[in-house]
């Protein structure tokens, strides 16, 4: 059988693909629902969701004039 990539990781890993520190992706995890199961968490969600917050915040963001 060939090994597969794992899609369930630490919150230290997510962090470090992400370029977050584990409290941030803790937070966000928190805050939008992404489940925590025995300490890790599912890539693809996570990845999906932090698109959105990054979206979101962007939109937030006020242009200076």
């Amino acid at each position: 059988m060939a090994h597969t990539r794992g899609n369930h990781l630490t919150l230290e890993d997510l962090a470090t693909r992400f370029g977050l520190s584990t409290d941030e992706a803790w937070g966000i995890c928190l805050s939008e629902s992404v489940p925590v199961v025995h300490g890790r968490v599912d890539r693809s969600l996570f990845a999906l969701v932090y698109r959105d917050v990054v979206a979101r915040d962007a939109s937030r963001t006020p242009v200076a004039a």
